[in-house]
């Protein structure tokens, strides 16, 4: 059962970095990027929950007494594979200030939380409230655009629908871990 949960944790943390980058992407496909140490401040913020995920789904899933080898593994292989998907679509200046510094320390905050809160299960619930927040407030928007039928079902619609629905089951895995 860990294993899955830990399998959950990553798939619901991966989801969620995918989505802030497609709209990272978009955005990037509208405007020119403002390059600023706020925002540098502000987007590791909104990756912190979803960092938290996948580092809590790795530790689950790898046994170790090392732990800050692992997260440091780990998100050495995040980083290389968003900087593999990132810098060959937009350049490396572009790619460093919109994605990998951000993710790096989204990544660097989460390993240092996951240390300090030592149990599995609180990172996961931590990191699934934290990544929550955007993913309820679309839902509920969406839903409520259906229901009064003022919008028509997208793409987009799934792009918010499966990673609530991955981060609801992480939230309630996590709360099972913990009450048997």
């Amino acid at each position: 059962m860990r294993q899955l949960s830990a399998l959950l944790y990553i798939a619901g943390g991966l989801a969620c970095d995918c989505v802030f980058a497609v709209m990272v992407g978009t955005m990037l496909g509208m405007t020119t990027p403002v390059y600023s140490p706020a925002g540098l401040l502000r987007a590791p913020a909104l990756g912190l929950g979803p960092a938290m995920l996948v580092l809590t789904g790795v530790a689950t899933l790898i046994r170790t007494n090392r732990r800050v080898a692992l997260f440091i593994e780990a998100s050495v292989i995040l980083l290389i594979g968003l900087a593999a998907w990132s810098v060959p679509r937009i350049g490396w200046r572009d790619s460093a200030w919109l994605f990998l510094y951000p993710e790096a320390a989204s990544l660097l905050g989460a390993m240092v939380l996951l240390l300090i809160i030592r149990r599995a299960w609180v990172g996961a619930l931590l990191g699934a409230i934290l990544s929550a927040p955007f993913f309820v407030y679309t839902g509920i928007t969406l839903a409520r655009g259906h229901m009064h039928g003022t919008l028509r079902y997208t793409i987009e619609d799934v792009s918010v629908a499966v990673p609530l629905l991955l981060l609801l089951l992480s939230l309630i895995a996590s709360l099972r871990e913990r009450v048997p």
